[in-house]
């Protein structure tokens, strides 16, 4: 099973190497309270990733999975949907799970690395003047 694009480009292609606008539809993968709260203990443990009350009165209303979480899975859900991938067609059906994170988007510009002025620059708000 290889990644589905909606336009005409090698499958193959690094991502900074990617065209503009291409569409890869790879696949879904439905998150589990319990999964966001185990990934977000160890590995992001803010309160509105592990605690279910104190995240209800937060700006989110309530607990969601952590940005370093959906991006493990979409580099999971691109891996296995491409030719070199691990997908061999004969992945089990997941088991029904609520919330459900998709995949899918298209390609975009990269942004330039931005230039963060050190404590030596003249740029440095603690920097001497000349």
């Amino acid at each position: 099973m290889s990644c589905n694009t909606e336009t005409s480009a090698p499958v193959l292609l690094p991502a900074e190497d990617m065209p503009v606008g291409v569409e890869l539809d790879c696949g879904s993968y439905a998150v589990t309270e319990e999964e966001i709260v185990e990934f977000a203990s160890h590995w992001d443990p803010q309160y509105f990733h592990i605690d279910r009350d104190a995240a209800e009165h937060s700006d989110f209303g309530g607990l969601i999975a952590s940005g370093l979480h959906t991006a493990a899975i979409f580099q999971r859900l691109a891996n296995m949907s491409g030719p070199s991938g691990s997908d061999t067609g004969t992945r089990p059906p997941p088991a029904p799970r609520i919330p459900t994170s998709t995949a899918t988007g298209p390609a975009q510009e990269p942004c330039a690395p931005s230039r963060h002025p050190t404590s030596d620059s003249p740029d440095s708000p603690s920097a001497e003047p000349s």
